[in-house]
């Protein structure tokens, strides 16, 4: 069954990482995020909407690669599923 909520893809370091809506993710700087939803950019990438724990009215986006890779100044991951 297909589940519109769940996107899995490989990242850009062919590593498979699922994002879903609804779920808590921990950005690398300590600050949790709930996913909303996913939107396509006007080239066509994969993007995720989120906002930060507690502020639902402000909201983020990030292209799906950007969400699921490792930043380059912290060698950490950017963000890390807390919670499904």
């Amino acid at each position: 069954m297909l589940d519109s909520n769940l996107v899995v893809r490989a990242n850009r370091t062919g590593e498979l990482y699922g994002v879903k809506i609804g779920s808590i993710y921990r950005h690398f700087k300590g600050n949790h995020y709930i996913v909303e939803s996913f939107g396509l950019s006007s080239d066509g990438n994969l993007n995720i909407v989120y906002h930060k724990q507690g502020n639902p009215f402000q909201k983020w986006m990030r292209d799906f690669y950007e969400f699921t890779d490792i930043h380059p100044r912290e060698h950490a991951k950017r963000f890390v599923l807390i919670e499904d």
